[in-house]
């Protein structure tokens, strides 16, 4: 028994050490994963010599530093390649490019930390007009911040209660002068959205950028989120009406097809 949970710690540490490279977007050195993620030195060469072998992480032989390798980059494009939820919803999305000429993000929730870290995305699918000059961050497989955008405004709306409650105790993040920072308006604005179904939001991640969003359920359980993203100056000047008419029907399509 104690071999064992030896082995899934192991792993669980090796886990957190490709977490961390994938967070730091950089290369770093030994030292610098030890401090970051509070284990002992000898732990984490050991770990890293293991990934090296096995072609998930890399060591830069000019700096000694380490960062991400090609074997999760291969696996990476294989898991986008075969989602086959992502392959459903994206003819339903290629729809409303169409329709809208603008950016459809597919995004779901992340992996829930512990109660010191804020709730987080994942962009998972991304379908864009080709002839659009401006490319609508982020890149597919970005984990960013829900407090901060329509789409992740959506997730932390159709949580369990307990996900906020234990974490009002941490800042939000500000990203831009239009960024909700306050517990109590964030709170406000996600009943909202729990009673309209849909939620908004006008220059909180970028500037100058608006998106507009609806959860996808599978049951009572939200899998996804559906969001139109634009320059405020274009996406504001649709038909609201029509817009969310278009996103709705779109939710329903996924949902039928999810069944």
């Amino acid at each position: 028994m104690a071999k064992r949970e030896t082995t899934v710690g192991a792993v669980e540490r090796a886990s957190q050490i490709l977490d961390y490279l994938y967070e730091q977007n950089a290369e770093c050195s030994l030292s610098a994963i030890a401090q970051g993620l509070g284990l002992y030195k000898s732990t984490v060469h050991r770990l890293l010599t293991t990934l090296k072998g096995l072609g998930y992480v890399y060591q830069n032989p000019s700096t000694s530093h380490y960062g991400l390798g090609l074997r999760l980059f291969l696996l990476g494009s294989r898991v986008s390649q075969n989602t086959a939820m992502v392959e459903l919803v994206k003819p339903i999305a290629q729809e409303l490019v169409e329709q809208y000429n603008e950016c459809i993000h597919i995004t779901a929730p992340y992996p829930l930390g512990s109660e010191d870290s804020l709730p987080r995305q994942l962009l998972i699918g991304k379908i864009m007009n080709p002839h659009n000059v401006l490319t609508v961050a982020p890149p597919v497989g970005a984990v960013t911040l829900c407090h901060c955008s329509a789409s992740g405004k959506c997730m932390l709306a159709f949580s369990p209660p307990s996900v906020l409650e234990s974490r009002r105790h941490l800042p939000l993040p500000r990203q831009t002068e239009s960024t909700i920072t306050s517990w109590d308006q964030l709170e406000r604005q996600l009943a909202t959205i729990r009673k309209e179904g849909y939620a908004e939001e006008d220059g909180e991640t970028e500037e100058g950028l608006s998106c507009t969003a609806v959860p996808v359920f599978s049951g009572d359980k939200l899998i996804m989120v559906l969001s139109i993203s634009g320059p405020t100056s274009r996406l504001r000047a649709l038909d609201k009406g029509q817009l969310l008419s278009s996103l709705r029907q779109a939710k329903d399509r996924i949902e039928a097809l999810l069944a």
